[in-house]
């Protein structure tokens, strides 16, 4: 619990501290937003019913790409940060583990991103003039998708740990998790179904888009599937970063940057 207080205490001063630079981060995201949108908005060969369910989707699939990549490198930069100013083997020395202590700042992290996530959505929604129906199905499998993406951020913060630099691997996975989340697969092809329950976050992406305008579509099945997806990532995150961490540390690699 001091752990989580302290961690929270922590990302309220950085807030504090750094608050311009999260502005302009913002801006951007937005700027970039409203770029496709009004190329949606002018595609004149669509009715205008149709037009306006694609944006409603367009909204869903941007803001999820926007939090979870946000948080999907989380881990990975908050150890990155650690190799930097030297602390990272004072860190592992501690009464509490490296996974339990990533642990702790991934949630609270998550938790800033919702704050932020929020009324960035609501400035989306005022700037389009769409109306957003939210339902408990979708926060339902947003949150089984936090599972999954919490694996993953365990596997790219085992990679740094192994690698000191992972380079834009982290940047090159919000990428094409971008482009899933503004284009809508087509999954007529049994291939291209197969494909989107192996990838991470397609499926649950794309149900995510679809709850936004059909809350009636989610099935036992589906959640079924959405459940062992994420818990698969999940375990293969955790485990391979605590393979690479060991290795690492029997190596005497931990301090070397």
């Amino acid at each position: 619990m001091n752990l989580l207080v302290g961690q929270i205490k922590k990302t309220c001063i950085t807030v504090k501290r750094y608050w311009f630079g999260s502005l302009t981060d913002l801006l951007f995201y937005y700027i970039f937003f409203m770029i496709i949108f009004l190329y949606t908005k002018n595609m004149k060969d669509l009715d205008s019913t149709v037009i306006e369910m694609k944006i409603t989707k367009l909204i869903i699939g941007y803001v999820s790409w926007f939090f979870f990549s946000l948080t999907l490198s989380f881990v990975s930069n908050s150890l990155y940060s650690e190799m930097l100013t030297g602390t990272f083997e004072q860190l592992s020395l501690t009464g509490t583990s490296i996974q339990g202590i990533m642990f702790v700042r991934f949630l609270v992290a998550a938790l800033q991103n919702i704050l932020t996530m929020i009324p960035f959505t609501i400035i989306l929604l005022l700037s389009t003039g769409i109306r957003l129906h939210l339902s408990i199905q979708m926060l339902w499998v947003f949150l089984i998708l936090m599972m999954g993406i919490l694996g993953l951020s365990f596997l790219l913060g085992g990679l740094t740990v192994r690698f000191k630099n992972t380079g834009q691997l982290a940047f090159i996975i919000s990428a094409l998790f971008l482009g899933t989340s503004i284009i809508n697969i087509d999954y007529s092809s049994p291939l291209a179904e197969k494909i989107a329950l192996i990838i991470p976050f397609v499926k649950g992406q794309d149900l995510l888009k679809e709850l936004s305008v059909n809350p009636n579509i989610m099935t036992g099945r589906m959640y079924v599937v959405l459940i062992i997806n994420a818990i698969i990532y999940l375990m293969f995150g955790l485990i391979i970063f605590q393979i690479l961490y060991n290795r690492t540390r029997a190596k005497g690699m931990l301090i070397r940057y």
